[in-house]
């Protein structure tokens, strides 16, 4: 039996990368700006989340749903954006199929451990990914009996977000 070609958290295998990220890199549009959003799932969501895409989307982003298309979508949308953002989640497990992205990748954890699989896959591919948490301390767990990456989530203050992101709600 072979060893296995990725392992969570810990190892993504040069051969496993050749068969995964099949799409090349593709020249980046100016301006597009893509929020992977989670405002639609029923479990393991940011409450007010759609206050940050409301604020998004008056500076240009798109608020994309992934789980509401199919991969080869979701993957089309991704691969020329100039920027992809959202709250931590599997709709970023998509990076694993696009080679040489060059576009800026800003991922914000919704509890302190953050997801070591993103950054697997970053560190593997060479993705310009940031993982911020400076706005934990704006978080509150909504469901504090759960896991934290099963809990449901609400941020008390968006600007924590938005700043990152260059802009701000006001």
């Amino acid at each position: 039996v072979p060893d296995p070609g990725y392992v969570i958290a810990s190892r993504f295998a040069s051969a496993q990368v050749d068969t995964l990220a099949i799409v090349p890199g593709q020249p980046l549009k100016p301006g597009k700006k893509i929020w992977l959003s989670r405002s639609k799932l029923h479990s393991n969501y940011v409450e007010n989340e759609h206050q940050i895409e409301d604020a998004l989307m008056k500076h240009g982003w798109i608020i994309f749903a992934p789980e509401e298309h199919d991969i080869a979508t979701q993957i089309n949308m991704l691969s020329d954006a100039e920027r992809l953002a959202g709250i931590d989640g599997s709709a970023f497990h998509s990076l694993i199929f696009l080679k040489n992205y060059r576009g800026r990748i800003d991922v914000f954890k919704r509890y302190e451990r953050g997801s070591w699989n993103l950054l697997l896959i970053a560190e593997t591919l060479q993705h310009k990914l940031s993982l911020h948490g400076d706005h934990l301390k704006e978080m509150l767990n909504l469901t504090p009996e759960r896991r934290p990456w099963e809990s449901n989530w609400r941020l008390k203050a968006i600007d924590a977000i938005l700043n990152k992101l260059d802009l701000s709600s006001t």
